[in-house]
């Protein structure tokens, strides 16, 4: 009987320092959310990349055509604030490449990011979500890199962090993106930014 409370103790242990540790995660890294979907995790999806000689697919209907190029400009949120804009520039041969940049104040502390990146389209990506599956959206991914400046009121010299930037998407019919924006030194944490265009 002993050895059977002594066990049902230590998982309820192991239980509640899992949720600490998550807690924590959060409250350390800031992710406002743990990714759920692949596309979340783009790390994982990088033979989606093309590599510079390789001709890329381009999309016919119910997907958007990309006969010329084209720009679209999305507000870039996070925990429902307001982190900057991202800049996607759509080629008519399906590559992609954009730029992020936001600055903010977080209680005593101040951060900016500067991040470009390049990519492409990807036509044999589907859009399946609790609905089914929408044949007309069209995902991309691109990778690149980021800083991150950040310092304290007052502070002459900012510290200063680099790592990998990785956007993923959809196109819709209608022209519009939404997507994600994925930051992380190592892979071993990421923190993810929401963007869609209006």
């Amino acid at each position: 009987m002993k050895k059977g409370s002594i066990l049902i103790a230590l998982l309820i242990g192991m239980a509640i320092l899992l949720i600490l540790y998550a807690m924590d995660f959060r409250a350390m890294f800031g992710t406002g959310r743990l990714p759920a979907q692949p596309e979340e995790v783009p790390w994982r999806q990088e033979d989606r990349l093309a590599s510079g000689d390789k001709l890329i697919k381009l999309p016919s209907p119910p997907k958007p055509t990309i006969d010329d190029d084209f720009t679209i400009l999305a507000p870039v949120i996070r925990d429902d604030a307001c982190r900057g804009e991202i800049t996607l520039n759509f080629k008519y041969t399906g590559a992609i490449d954009g730029t992020w940049s936001c600055q903010y104040q977080h209680e005593s502390r101040h951060y900016a990011f500067d991040a470009d990146f390049t990519g492409n389209i990807d036509v044999t990506k589907k859009f399946i979500d609790e609905s089914g599956t929408d044949k007309s959206k069209l995902f991309f991914i691109a990778k690149g890199k980021y800083t991150k400046k950040f310092a304290a009121e007052h502070t002459v010299n900012p510290s200063l962090e680099t790592g990998t930037i990785y956007v993923t998407g959809w196109l819709d019919k209608d022209y519009q993106a939404e997507g994600a924006i994925t930051i992380t030194t190592d892979q071993t944490w990421s923190a993810v930014y929401d963007f869609h265009s209006q």
